[in-house]
């Protein structure tokens, strides 16, 4: 976000943020600094936060310093503490201080540390290893599993087990288990 937009009133403040968020499929983040520690701090830890996989260089650091500007996270920072426990979202959203690449893997933001110079090369394989699964499956998989993080458990059980027989995913299925049979 241009914090200058903001100062001026801009109207379309925030709107690369939403657009991201309606787009729909499986995402993947990477966080390589190249040397600038604020490569994702802010709208940019936010659009991490909407991924469902990220893999940052070890020297990455990412954060919500919103609240040291007066300003609240509009992006999905504070849909932090559904990723994490909620001692460490306030604390990341409340402080505004960040944090490093190896607390972030704790904490389980980041799936994947990587040198420098490496972690574009370790997102391909994340990726190349994603590419070999049925995509039907994958996005299934994908929806009940944040399902179950922004609604419960009860809610996904519910979804996984409504509407008609997904064809796609059937294909995949017997394909799947003649290729282990065999």
């Amino acid at each position: 976000m241009d914090l200058r937009a903001v100062r001026s009133g801009g109207q379309d403040v925030g709107a690369s943020v939403r657009r991201f968020r309606a787009v729909d499929g499986l995402r993947l983040a990477v966080a390589d600094c190249g040397g600038s520690a604020r490569m994702a701090i802010g709208g940019g830890f936010e659009l991490m936060l909407m991924c469902d996989l990220a893999v940052a260089s070890d020297d990455a650091r990412f954060g919500l310093p919103e609240v040291t500007r007066g300003l609240v996270p509009g992006g999905g920072g504070t849909l932090l503490p559904a990723r994490i426990p909620l001692a460490a979202a306030l604390e990341i959203g409340l402080l505004g201080t960040p944090i490093h690449a190896s607390r972030a893997f704790s904490l389980g933001l980041v799936n994947r540390l990587s040198p420098t110079g490496r972690v574009v090369d370790d997102a391909l394989e994340l990726a190349a290893r994603l590419a070999d699964n049925p995509p039907a499956t994958l996005a299934r998989i994908r929806e009940l599993m944040w399902i179950t993080a922004l609604e419960g458990a009860a809610a996904s059980l519910a979804a996984a087990d409504a509407g008609p027989p997904d064809e796609r995913r059937e294909a995949e299925a017997a394909e799947g288990i003649a290729r282990f049979l065999d």
